[in-house]
């Protein structure tokens, strides 16, 4: 799961906080060859966006644009 691969690449790896979001987000879109539309922020772009507390636990989850999770 997302919300475990971050805290796992900062805290045993050493990779920074954006360099994890990169490698859990961008790489496995461009691997997929769907990174015209998933893997990052950008106009023309899915909207696909996951947020989470500082316990690596998820917040809110927006899919194409509309949110389709949040904790309650």
């Amino acid at each position: 799961m997302l919300n475990q691969m971050i805290p796992i690449l900062m805290d045993t790896v050493g990779i920074p906080l954006v360099e994890a979001i990169r490698m859990a987000s961008l790489t496995p879109a461009r691997v997929m060859g769907v990174d015209d539309r998933k893997g990052s922020l950008a106009a023309g772009k899915d909207a696909d966006i996951a947020i989470f507390e500082d316990d690596s636990s998820a917040w809110r989850t927006m899919i194409r644009g509309q949110w389709a999770y949040a904790a309650t």
